[in-house]
């Protein structure tokens, strides 16, 4: 008994130490600061309570811990990809989803033992991403940004850092799940489809590499449900033009989804600027939900997702399915030897297209893995950083009223891309719309930074869009009104101003595919930015998709030396990369080349 009671009080010295050392006596809290989405560098801060800021402008209602985020990038390193340092962020989350709008926010945590709280800095346009933390470790998702659907709390367990990968559980019922299931079979479902339109013009067609079968639920109580919680777990508000609709899947025995991107790339238009990091809009996280329970197979895989050890073999029998050089036999392999989220019912998999600086993620390829005993049901929703690219969806006629709210500056508002009117300082108009099209209200002309966004709602008849702006805001868009072209993107400042680029900034970085050839008898082993992420057996070769300057090596055994080593061109977006011996090597002249000419 003696025994147990000194060991109580030890605890309890361990607790109040880490308590005292949280929250001091004249009212202290101390936190661990980190960039958005890191999972090292993080620095401790003490702050009082009479420190922490309310408000920065007058506006801050509408723009809320916003003070306090810009204060904290005074400590630590804000990352956005191309920004000129140093990056001021905007919002600051919690490590359980929290935006921090309080002090009270930042007080360690009282279930359990205490522990100091992290949180991460968001740069402006850009959004929230998870942590990783470590593999295998479980957040619990604050009933305050995603209340519990089934009574007990959301958990996010991480699976992968790059791509940034989650497992998510108790996100949905088994009752929700059926319903949407039930509502599918219902409404009929057809041969899945890839490709999207644009401007109502549907450009989607049947694909030898996608041989499942979808439909598409937004209305459903069900997928209504799941819609509202995957912009709740990506702590983006809920905007019907920043999402796709839920799409359900079905997959049989032999079906699957061949290995590709959800995200789009710059080329697929250039009119569209699809870089979060400039500005621009893109799917930026995919919210995957499980609804059954799959007898074998049915994974969600990432093949480009580095250092992940096999596991074991495909079955045999599943194997025997598919043709040699079949893509369902070569993604079935992928399966059981790259990063992969089991298809267990009542689970999802969250994860991301865009990484925490802005820039589209490539390691984010996934796949479906082909079906070998069973039946796979499963639903996802494609959430946006801002309005989505694709169709104008029109519904019913909407009248919308637009106040300027501001005191001082005229504000230009385009519709579509397409100018609409100015209205001054104070003023409103009446406009009649269509529910889901979506403004944009800009300073100093049409093509000026974007002070709002507002996406006409369905099912309210008469709206208000009342637009208005932090100090902050008014003061940068002010300022880069004289610093964009015609395109609305920076200029290149090593040219004369009065000139304009041939191409928008974005064309500086264009994407290079890479065809990496291995003419060894023995496996190499490829690595970008020390971190392995594909072997590639004798005789054979891979596509890689890539950017100007980037360098990858490749390694026959040990990591202490590279047998051989490549960095990407800025003359063709398509290259090639053959590894060889070095006296062949020697006697070829050079194993670069770009493949233009032959093609």
């Amino acid at each position: 008994m003696y025994l147990f009671l000194m060991m109580t009080w030890f605890i309890f010295l361990i607790v109040s130490s880490i308590l005292t050392a949280a929250v001091g006596e004249e009212g202290l809290v101390t936190f661990t600061l980190y960039d958005n989405g890191a999972s090292t560098g993080g620095v401790n801060v003490t702050m009082a309570e009479s420190d922490f800021p309310e408000s920065s402008s007058l506006d801050d209602e509408d723009r809320p811990g916003e003070a306090f985020a810009m204060k904290m990038s005074e400590n630590i390193k804000v990352s956005k990809y191309l920004a000129e340092q140093p990056v001021i962020a905007d919002r600051a989350f919690r490590e359980d989803g929290e935006l921090i709008t309080s002090f009270d926010q930042l007080l360690p945590t009282s279930d359990g033992p205490a522990r100091l709280r992290r949180i991460y800095l968001v740069a402006e346009d850009l959004e929230f991403v998870w942590p990783f933390v470590e593999l295998g470790h479980k957040q619990e998702v604050s009933a305050n940004v995603l209340p519990p659907a089934t009574g007990i709390p959301i958990l996010l367990e991480s699976v992968s850092d790059k791509p940034r990968v989650f497992r998510v559980f108790n996100m949905f019922s088994t009752e929700e799940a059926n319903g949407i299931i039930d509502n599918a079979v219902k409404e009929g479902l057809e041969r899945s489809t890839v490709g999207s339109g644009k401007n109502g013009q549907d450009s989607a067609k049947k694909d030898h590499g996608r041989t499942s079968e979808n439909s598409w639920d937004s209305e459903s109580p069900g997928a209504t449900a799941m819609i509202s919680r995957s912009f709740q777990l990506t702590n983006i508000e809920q905007d019907d033009a920043k999402r796709d609709g839920l799409q359900v899947v079905r997959y049989t025995p032999g079906q699957g989804y061949n290995t590709h991107p959800d995200y789009f790339e710059p080329s697929d238009d250039k009119d569209f600027n699809f870089s979060p990091y400039s500005g621009g809009s893109n799917r930026f996280a995919t919210v995957f939900m499980y609804l059954n329970n799959v007898t074998e197979g049915g994974f969600t895989a990432f093949p480009r997702a580095p250092g992940i050890v096999p596991t074991r073999d495909p079955p045999s029998e599943g194997m025997e399915m598919f043709r040699e050089n079949s893509w369902e036999r070569t993604v079935l392999k992928q399966c059981y030897s790259k990063l992969a989220v089991p298809a267990i019912a009542g689970t999802g998999a969250l994860f991301y297209s865009i990484t925490p600086d802005g820039r589209i993620d490539p390691f984010s390829h996934h796949a479906a893995c082909p079906l070998t005993d069973g039946v796979k049901w499963g639903a996802n929703i494609w959430i946006w950083n801002k309005h989505r690219y694709g169709e104008i969806r029109t519904g019913e006629s909407r009248q919308l009223k637009i106040v300027n709210s501001l005191a001082d500056e005229d504000m230009y508002i385009s519709w579509e891309g397409r100018n609409l009117t100015i209205l001054p300082p104070g003023q409103s108009t009446i406009m009649n719309s269509f529910e889901f099209h979506r403004f944009k209200a800009s300073i100093g002309s049409y093509k000026g930074k974007a002070i709002s966004y507002f996406s006409v709602r369905k099912n309210d008849d008469d709206q208000m869009w009342s637009i208005k702006a932090t100090l902050r805001q008014l003061a940068k868009a002010t300022k880069e009104d004289d610093d964009h072209d015609d395109y609305g993107y920076d200029h290149d400042y090593s040219m004369p101003v009065t000139e304009k680029p041939e191409e928008p900034e974005l064309k500086k970085i264009p994407q290079v595919k890479v065809l990496i050839s291995n003419h060894l008898d023995k496996v190499v082993h490829i690595y970008f930015e020390g971190e392995k992420f594909a072997d590639i057996e004798p005789g054979k070769r891979m596509n890689v998709d890539s950017f100007e300057s980037h360098s990858f090596k490749a390694l026959l055994g040990g990591v202490d030396e590279a047998f051989d080593e490549y960095r990407v061109l800025a003359e063709a977006q398509l290259q090639s990369w053959d590894i060889m011996e070095k006296d062949a090597l020697m006697k070829e002249g050079s194993s670069r080349h770009a493949m233009e000419d032959e093609l």
